[in-house]
């Protein structure tokens, strides 16, 4: 993990006893009496810090600094009173430039936040002035911010394992209790952590702490409702979309010199491209194209070939295939890693990681350790997915060089080859209102001195090309599809998902910068794999979440992928219509925009039941809008409590069901079920006290797809602790940034709940980027599930039944009085009988009981300089994290 911490108003810098107390392995961003310290694997782009000095300092006034400072790590250093006035941190990846954050900073001084979170990117803002610090959560919760009283003041730090460790806080039952109950609830959490007394600031809000009195406040501007719609029209809401998107995906693909990297031929010996010693063609194919079909999915052909496809139950060869204990055919010390945590891929051109975070490589004696491209991009057929790799393999690209970003080596041509062939002639536009009557129907003017017209359709901040160029060596995006095995799912392969594989086949084929790798997935990919280890060793994450259960299954996913990896998450939670929304289109009066998504669902339940889908559908589902549009703010978590009581928790049969279920202001979580009495009784509790508070003026179906949205982030949050602790890779959810969100949240919600909204929407976005070539059916089929498809899952319950039966014989828990046990393993058999059980609510309680068993195993601390118990004795007796 990598975090930030720091404090303010304690008085750590005057007490002797802590005088010496600092983060392990951490690195001073600024120091005095209110420092502030980066910990962990922080690349030196992802830091840029700004400060302002008193008149007539000899240091340059609104100093932009990339990197670590290079500051004193001694407390008692006369050079570290620098005399800076005010400072701005910008820690993560930031879109802007040196002069916008220049002018921030100063506009920050006045009291204005919301424009620090307006830049393309995924960044966390840190600004200090005199006393006051102030940090900044984004409007998904992908980063947070914790706090805690600690010595007389405010401690603070992106993560809550950190803070728990400062103060010694131990877990908090009634967090995992809500969290399992109400997930999608923040009423039954308020402020709380998975840490007892360690607070979370809510998203989209800011933490200001003044000589040590923390505050919170909401930085975003409230859409009034009362009086009329405020909403805008469609076509310019998906303009906003179309523009924030090609600056979120620009803002990762250009950094450095080379945009995706090049083959490995000088850094390791490897070839990246699509051909074969052989001649054989990299689709199992001949050269001439005869063979099996490229565009089904052939599993007798995995684990050999060109390095096009991957297996995790091959073998190693010279073409790259990957065996599950790491063997490759290029093989040398620091170049592999298995399934054992023996080595790893490294982030720097110098060497890699060991399974200890400890580093090696070249210095140690052996292979510099590099990954074969900077950034590769998810292709998995959905089109949240898709719409970002094409994007990013849109983007005019830079020759590249001997030396990539982030320490990451690329190639460079080399002496004996040809002369490469003359750049092709690109252009990047930036230009217009995207809701101008000049760019909705008119396009850019031409932008070529000899008249060639450039594509049509392009919005501000996106770009054209006159015709299509070949891809260059070296320059193709790396597109990253996983798959099942047979030999991991005996199952018949699921149409649908046979489908998404066919289109992403049909799409990495017919664009020529793209480079398609098929990873496959054998048993040790399923889900639950992790549990066969009878040490459940992994990686300790900031909090539960459903990805420790798939943890293996993400590292031999991205196994082979870049060291930036963009992925679809969060792209169906910003754009589709929650069923909730419904209500919103009737408080409005508006009963034309039902007729469309009702019949859908109508369409839906009567493939499987004629009678129940074609007439109680429709009905069903427009008493239950009506009924939560005449519902109060109040009475909808009475509803809630009453519910978590009386245990009416069914699992839905059809669309239509779940739609109905989903049409309230607070609904139990898919675990509740199997959670004891008394935690129920005391989330029920806590739901009835927040009742009586005053209620927002927020709608039902906006709120209810805000957190959706919160989850959804908080589950990305989780996977990516779990593989940047393996790989030290980073994962983008451009759908997740602020200014992608803000977008999103201007498409009207009588257009959201139409069917097909979502695909309309960013084919739209392909067509302002030039993309227009989409393979018949793309958008038709359902989304993919983010973790794994329910055979998977079921497949891997099979597989880890006895790990599971182990792991739950005398659960943590139930020691906390938390989970009924026994009801819970009578869930587990029956689901690999098939019988109908909530597989999210299985994977829920998983990952919490993983979690609390890797915490309970943990030794040491994230601190150095003070043991805990003088801590403890310093602030008296007790952890003063707790209130």
């Amino acid at each position: 993990m990598r975090w930030l911490v720091g404090w303010n108003g304690a008085s750590a810098a005057s007490d002797l006893g802590l005088r010496q107390l600092r983060p392990l392995g951490g690195h001073l961003l600024w120091p005095g009496p209110d420092p502030l310290w980066a910990v962990g694997d922080w690349r030196p782009e992802e830091i840029r810090t700004v400060s302002v000095f008193r008149r007539h300092h000899p240091r340059p006034a609104e100093q932009v600094r990339t990197g670590f400072p290079d500051l004193s790590q001694d407390p008692d250093d006369p050079a570290l009173a620098d005399g800076a006035v005010a400072r701005l941190a910008i820690v993560g990846h930031c879109g802007a430039g040196d002069a916008a954050l220049r002018t921030a900073l100063l506009a920050a001084s006045g009291g204005a936040l919301r424009h620090l979170t307006a830049w393309p990117g995924s960044y966390t803002v840190v600004v200090q002035q005199g006393s006051r610090t102030t940090l900044l959560c984004d409007l998904a919760g992908v980063r947070p911010v914790f706090h805690t009283r600690w010595c007389g003041g405010t401690a603070y730090a992106t993560a809550a394992l950190p803070l728990a460790d400062l103060v010694g806080a131990p877990p908090d039952p009634y967090y995992l209790a809500a969290r399992l109950a109400v997930p999608e609830t923040p009423e039954a959490l308020d402020d709380a952590s998975p840490f007892t007394g360690v607070r979370r600031v809510a998203p989209g809000h800011a933490l200001s702490i003044r000589a040590g009195r923390p505050q919170q406040e909401s930085y975003e501007a409230k859409r009034n409702t009362v009086g009329g719609s405020s909403e805008i029209t469609e076509a310019a809401a998906t303009g906003e979309v179309t523009r924030s998107l090609l600056e979120a995906v620009r803002c990762r693909v250009r950094t450095g010199d080379s945009p995706y990297g090049a083959s490995a031929e000088v850094t390791t010996g490897r070839r990246l491209d699509r051909g074969h010693p052989d001649g054989a063609h990299p689709d199992g194919g001949n050269a001439d194209g005869s063979g099996p079909d490229p565009g089904l999915p052939d599993f007798g052909r995995y684990g050999s070939g060109g390095i096009s496809t991957r297996s995790t139950n091959g073998s190693g060869s010279v073409n790259g295939s990957r065996s599950t204990n790491g063997s490759r055919g290029v093989s040398g010390s620091g170049n592999s890693r298995g399934a054992n945590g023996i080595g790893s891929y490294g982030t720097g051109a110098g060497g890699g990681r060991d399974a200890d975070g400890h580093g090696y490589g070249a210095a140690n004696g052996g292979a510099a350790a590099v990954r074969l491209r900077r950034i590769s991009s998810d292709l998995s057929g959905g089109i949240a997915s898709t719409v970002l790799t094409l994007l990013a393999a849109e983007i005019p690209v830079r020759p590249a060089t001997t030396a990539g970003a982030s320490g990451v080596a690329t190639a460079a041509p080399a002496a004996s080859a040809a002369p490469a062939p003359p750049t092709p002639r690109t252009l990047e536009e930036r230009w217009g209102d995207p809701r101008s009557y000049r760019t909705l129907h008119h396009g850019p003017p031409s932008p070529f001195p000899d008249g060639t017209p450039a594509r049509t359709g392009a919005v501000r901040g996106s770009w054209a090309r006159p015709v299509a160029q070949p891809a260059q060596p070296g320059t193709a995006l790396l597109a990253v599809t996983f798959t099942d095995t047979p030999a991991a799912n005996p199952q018949p392969p699921d149409p649908a998902r046979t489908a998404e594989l066919v289109r992403a086949r049909a799409l990495a084929a017919s664009h020529a910068r793209l480079d398609h790798l098929l990873v496959a997935g054998g048993p040790e990919s399923l889900p639950y794999a992790d549990l066969l280890d009878p040490d459940l060793a992994g990686p300790l994450t900031d909090e539960p979440g459903p990805a420790l259960v798939v943890g293996l299954r993400q590292r031999h996913r991205l196994a082979d992928a870049g060291a930036d990896h963009l992925s679809g998450h969060g792209g169906r939670q910003v754009l589709d219509g929650h069923p909730a929304r419904l209500a919103d289109v009737l408080m409005e009066h508006r009963r034309i925009p039902l007729l469309r998504p009702v019949a859908a669902l109508a369409r839906a339940d009567g493939s499987e039941r004629p009678v129940h889908g074609t007439f109680g559908t429709p009905v069903a589902v427009l008493r239950a809008a009506r009924r939560l549009a005449r519902t109060s703010y109040a009475e909808g978590l009475e509803d809630a409590a009453a519910q978590l009581m009386a245990r009416r928790d069914r699992t839905p049969a059809s669309a239509g069901a779940a739609s109905v279920q989903s049409l309230a202001w607070c609904a139990p979580g898919p675990a509740a079920r199997w959670l004891s009495d008394d935690a129920l009784s005391a989330v029920a509790v806590r739901l009835r006290v927040a009742a009586r508070r005053a209620p927002g003026e927020e709608r039902p179906g906006e709120r209810r797809a805000r957190l959706a949205l919160y989850r959804a982030a908080a589950e990305f949050r989780v996977l990516t602790h779990v593989v940047e602790e393996t790989y030290g890779q980073r994962l983008h959810a451009p759908y997740l940034d602020n200014q992608v969100i803000r977008a999103c949240r201007l498409v009207p919600a009588s257009a959201r709940v139409q069917p097909g909204s979502r695909p309309a929407i960013l084919g739209t976005v392909l067509a302002g980027a030039g993309v227009t070539d989409l393979p018949e059916g793309w958008g038709a089929g359902s989304p993919p599930e983010p973790q794994a498809s329910a055979e998977s899952i079921r497949a891997g319950l099979r597989q880890s039944i006895d790990a599971l039966d182990k792991l739950f014989a005398a659960p943590l828990l139930a020691d906390l009085g938390l989970l009924d046990a026994d009801g819970f393993r009578s869930a587990l058999h029956a689901a690999i009988r098939n019988v109908p059980v909530p597989l999210d609510g299985i994977a829920e309680v998983v990952s919490t009981e993983l979690w609390l068993r890797r915490l309970q195993a943990r030794q040491g601390s994230c601190w150095t300089g003070v043991p805990l118990s003088e801590r403890r004795a310093i602030d008296g007796g007790e952890p003063v994290g707790v209130p």
